[in-house]
């Protein structure tokens, strides 16, 4: 029986067990041993967007903006993905709520959903490995990071004390590391993948999760409302951890503009990212046409 290290950049590879709305994630092999990340791993990241959501919800009370953190380390999604538990959320600050309103989409509510860990087998389980994922800091901002000329003129840094680091099993890609250019510290490395494959950042949804209605148009259509971009029938964006660099409410979000989307904007998709061992045999993931490896 073969290894995960046996097979190509680029392979597909699924554990039938690992679902998310019924239908086994399929994981898209991005890269081996990347710099910074755990000795003997290999990076998967979900070939589909699973779903869309909010990053972070409204902080009505924050003095700073209430659309929401921007911080990738204070933020609902990543405590979210993070947990195996039913109840899963803890306010990360003073300001912090839970994603728990139904308007102006369904899906901004995922509060009351369990953990994304929940979907994952035990064997997926047991082969994720901890790892360190550097962010953008914002302890020099009081809660808020640094936010960048809009002129498009923008101050470029590589001031390392603006990234700290958070350690997780499930994360967020960044900015660098799917290969677009970052005025902010870059927050890791290129992944091999994306060296080549530019358009793979526009994904599409899995069929399961259209039918359980986890798209925001969906949900606007559920709604009886106009149909509203992007439709169940194209590519979407996805999140990244990295933020907008011209406002601090936003976080990155990639669009077919290159554009950022308002960390409560709960019209970009989620596509997580995990690291396993590289000596993963066969017998725990297959390659998505079904054969073992």
């Amino acid at each position: 029986m073969k290894y995960l290290n046996d097979l190509p950049i680029g392979a597909l590879v699924k554990d039938t067990n690992t679902r998310s709305y019924g239908s086994p994630i399929i994981f898209r092999i991005v890269d081996k041993n990347h710099d910074g990340y755990p000795d003997n791993s290999c990076t998967l990241l979900s070939e589909n967007t699973l779903r869309t959501l909010v990053f972070d919800w409204n902080e009505p009370t924050n003095p700073h903006g209430v659309s929401g953190s921007q911080s990738y380390a204070l933020s609902n999604i990543r405590q979210w993905m993070n947990s195996n538990d039913a109840a899963w959320y803890q306010p990360t600050c003073d300001y912090d709520t839970p994603p728990s309103s139904t308007e102006p989409y369904p899906c901004s509510n995922y509060v009351n959903e369990p953990g994304f860990l929940t979907n994952f087998s035990e064997a997926m389980q047991d082969a994720l490995m901890l790892t360190n994922i550097p962010v953008q800091s914002d302890k020099p901002y009081g809660g808020r990071l640094p936010t960048y000329s809009a002129s498009g003129l923008h101050p470029k840094t590589t001031d390392d004390t603006l990234v700290s680091y958070v350690t997780d099993y499930v994360f967020l890609l960044s900015k660098a590391e799917v290969n677009m250019d970052c005025f902010c510290t870059p927050e890791g490395n290129r992944l091999a993948w994306f060296a080549t494959e530019p358009s793979s950042i526009f994904v599409e949804p899995t069929t399961s999760s259209k039918r359980y209605g986890a798209f925001t148009a969906q949900a606007y259509i559920d709604r009886g409302d106009p149909p509203f971009y992007p439709s169940p029938l194209v590519t979407y964006a996805c999140w990244l951890r990295t933020p907008f660099e011209c406002a601090s409410d936003d976080i990155i979000s990639i669009t077919t503009s290159f554009g950022e989307g308002a960390s409560g904007n709960n019209a970009t998709g989620f596509r997580p990212a995990i690291n396993i061992p590289l000596d993963t045999q066969g017998r725990t993931l297959r390659i998505a046409t079904g054969r073992t490896f």
